[in-house]
């Protein structure tokens, strides 16, 4: 049997590239299978050395690049100063236009617009189980107050299911109805460790953005920028624009 390289999808899953069927299979992959969650966790941390790294880099070219202008200016005396001056005006010209460009705060439609797209449901009917089946199909029909109203009958019969109550916490988020998809999210997260945690808790920061709870966003951002999430990267950006 083929052995599958998985090091192309461990990159696009850490890096939060994959479409929901990619996604939805290589979890599908990663359960129980220790030694690949092990790889997983591996790329994460040392994406985030690297990341440090390029950081330190960074601050040691500057800082060589000053101690040798300081040289030689030093060493021409006044008669090249308005050359310096110029490549120091432009040098700062683009530093600041990127700076404003990079760190331009975006409103909360434009955010959604850009990191917070809409979630791509892989899911399917089944047969055995007609309640979900229609409210499945509703939601990918974007019919969401009829997904709402089969999504709440069947957690009446399954109420720890995260993958459900996942799902309808994202159909209220779809027709701005942030408190209830809030209170959704939150209860994923407190039913503990599920293929849904990470994805719940980014979906938590939208609804803060659009209840305008900056604070609570930025807070939770800042927890994402900072774990091994598959969310991280985006979190980062979102924090330079809100």
């Amino acid at each position: 049997m083929k052995t599958i390289d998985y090091s192309y999808f461990i990159e696009r899953y850490n890096a939060g590239e994959m479409d929901g069927a990619q996604k939805t299979w290589f979890q599908k992959e990663l359960e129980g299978n220790e030694s690949l969650q092990k790889e997983v966790m591996l790329r994460r941390k040392t994406d985030m050395l690297l990341q440090r790294k390029d950081i330190q880099d960074l601050r040691g070219k500057l800082n060589t690049i000053e101690r040798t202008r300081k040289v030689e200016t030093t060493t021409s005396g006044n008669s090249n100063a308005p050359r310096f001056r110029y490549a120091a005006i432009i040098t700062g010209a683009i530093v600041i236009g990127s700076l404003i460009f990079q760190y331009r705060p975006m409103n909360s439609q434009q955010i959604f617009d850009n990191y917070l797209p809409g979630y791509a449901s892989t899911e399917t009917s089944r047969s055995l189980e007609p309640t979900y089946d229609k409210a499945v199909d509703n939601f990918n029909r974007k019919d969401y107050l009829k997904a709402i109203e089969g999504f709440q009958t069947y957690l009446k019969q399954q109420p720890e299911n995260t993958r459900y109550e996942f799902l309808l916490g994202v159909s209220y988020m779809e027709i701005k109805n942030y408190p209830d998809a809030e209170l959704s999210f939150n209860k994923v997260l407190k039913k503990g460790a599920s293929l849904y945690q990470e994805q719940a808790n980014w979906y938590l920061v939208g609804c803060y953005i659009g209840m305008g709870q900056k604070e609570q966003a930025i807070k939770e951002l800042r927890k994402i920028a900072w774990s091994e999430s598959i969310y991280r990267t985006k979190a980062k950006k979102i924090l330079r624009h809100i």
